[in-house]
């Protein structure tokens, strides 16, 4: 299990690539992590309860990504369970399903993916926009490789608690227990800082076994 970084980004909205080899979570540190990581713990609490209210997200007045959010208004596209359904029109756990049966039976010959993307009005009228553009699945001499596509990522603050929730509701599902190839790119990068990709790659590396 390792990680390289393909592409740094050199500057505010420079992009980034970013490939994690053979990772598998450890269940037991991250469970550990929801219970000293309050916001974590919130993330996951919504994802798992579809969530889209923002109360509790008061709590975190430093984060840049939160600055935008309407306290009279849902986040559908920022909790992710929820914002599949409505791009896909189906139930998280049918999307879900959906992929593994597909990628069991199918192996080479799909590459399926998962839109969160929202429409171009709704990212200029509207504050509730996804930062994740989709997720593709590909299965390849039986090894799952998973591709994370964002529209934006902070590094600094969002990054690592996006690859951990995405995994844990959108890739252990469907892994059975093996590891994952899994490659997170993001077209633009904000609080990039002089070594926050590894700072975070490295967080992510310490709860993987």
């Amino acid at each position: 299990m390792d990680y390289k970084i393909t592409k740094m980004p050199q500057f505010i909205n420079d992009d980034c690539l970013v490939k994690f080899n053979h990772y598998n979570l450890n269940l037991e540190k991250f469970l550990l992590l929801i219970e000293n990581d309050k916001y974590l713990a919130l993330k996951v609490k919504k994802f798992a309860q579809h969530d889209i209210s923002p109360d509790g997200f008061e709590d975190f007045p430093d984060r840049a990504s939160l600055r935008n959010l309407d306290s009279h208004q849902p986040i559908t596209r920022t909790i992710y369970t929820a914002a599949v359904e409505l791009a896909q029109g189906m139930s998280y756990e049918t999307c879900l399903d959906t992929i593994k049966y597909n990628l069991d039976r199918l192996l080479n010959n799909r590459r399926l993916v998962l839109n969160f993307t929202n429409t171009l009005g709704e990212y200029l009228y509207t504050n509730d926009v996804s930062c994740l553009a989709y997720i593709q699945y590909v299965k390849f001499l039986n090894n799952l490789n998973v591709k994370i596509v964002y529209r934006a990522s902070d590094i600094k603050d969002e990054l690592f608690y996006d690859f951990m929730t995405l995994y844990y509701f959108f890739i252990m599902p469907l892994a059975d227990k093996k590891s994952v190839n899994i490659s997170f790119y993001s077209t633009t990068c904000q609080n990039i800082g002089i070594d926050e990709l590894n700072t975070t790659c490295n967080k992510i590396m310490s709860l993987g076994e």
